[in-house]
């Protein structure tokens, strides 16, 4: 099995990676790709180096946090993975059909959810046009 678990950080996406360890120990034989999308807005482009500096500053120590979760598990290959995008929700549905993915295991809210009640949250966009099955832990 392989799973998508996309992380920014919050206490959901850390319950998340959790949840996805705790299926593949019982399925066995699975690797978990923890994904973090830095995120260029268009309309804050003014420093992309900066963005860029501080995105994989903020990226390195939210894979390594949701790693440390899966150290407590045993049989699981993890993979870390740091996409670019202006959509999060895009880049992880292209993450799950590049990779073919078995599942994606995310949180229900993420740390956008201000952005939600513009744009439509994360999960949501995720689950309607995912190429897998979709798990929001709550």
């Amino acid at each position: 099995m392989k799973y998508l678990v996309p992380i920014d950080g919050s206490k959901q996406s850390l319950e998340a990676v959790e949840y996805a360890a705790k299926l593949a120990e019982k399925f066995g034989d699975t690797t978990i790709t923890l994904a973090y999308v830095i995120m260029y807005e268009p309309y804050f482009m003014d420093s992309p180096e900066l963005i860029e500096k501080n995105g994989q500053a903020k990226a390195t120590v939210v894979l390594d946090e949701a790693e440390k979760v899966l150290a407590g598990y045993s049989g699981i290959g993890v993979r870390k993975v740091i996409e670019h995008g202006s959509s999060a929700a895009d880049k992880i549905v292209e993450l799950a059909e590049t990779g073919k993915h078995d599942a994606i295991v995310m949180g229900s809210q993420g740390l956008s959810n201000l952005k939600r009640f513009l744009m439509g949250s994360v999960s949501t966009r995720v689950s309607q046009y995912a190429p897998c099955t979709v798990i929001l832990v709550r």
